[in-house]
């Protein structure tokens, strides 16, 4: 466990930052990361499971471990996403907060830690903010796409979730 205030911050600007096999949890911490258009190359790897309580992310974090999200806030400006889940088995979000420029959540899959070609995210009591930069294209609180051969499936559950903003409805090309 990885405990502290809102004052104690975890830098993974520079790249991933590797806990293979390791179940962690982060407890009231700040996560920053940069904002970026590839999603993958800034957060934590190689994790079996994580859990991040009460936790503010800022920038971009990428996911390639099972994890759960309980009253976290994310941030992000510009035209990123805040959530990439591009490994994870299984990604839980529930009561958190996603603060952005019209981009939020990417439900997207490469290679997956179960070991399968298929997703699954799950979105309860959660609010999506969009900051309402109108430079943003492709605006979405959660998107979902798929570029990747054996094609990836998912299964995606949204349960008394409020969406705030996001006025462009149309996706990006290819979404």
């Amino acid at each position: 466990t990885i405990s502290g205030t809102e004052d104690t911050k975890i830098s993974v600007k520079s790249g991933l930052t590797y806990a293979n096999g390791a179940n962690i949890t982060f407890e009231g911490v700040t996560i920053e990361s940069e904002p970026e258009g590839e999603g993958y190359t800034n957060g934590f790897a190689d994790m079996k499971y994580a859990t991040f309580n009460n936790c503010v992310i800022n920038g971009t974090i990428g996911l390639d471990f099972t994890c759960e999200f309980n009253e976290c806030e994310f941030n992000i400006a510009g035209n990123y996403y805040n959530v990439w889940t591009w490994g994870a088995g299984t990604a839980t979000f529930n009561k958190c907060t996603f603060n952005c420029d019209g981009k939020a959540l990417l439900v997207y899959a490469n290679v997956l830690d179960n070991g399968t070609t298929h997703q699954t995210v799950n979105i309860t009591d959660c609010t999506f903010n969009d900051n309402g930069d109108d430079t943003v294209t492709g605006k979405a609180a959660i998107e979902i796409t798929n570029t990747y051969t054996p094609v990836r499936t998912y299964d995606v559950f949204i349960t008394n979730t409020k969406v705030k903003g996001f006025s462009q409805t149309v996706p990006g090309a290819g979404d």
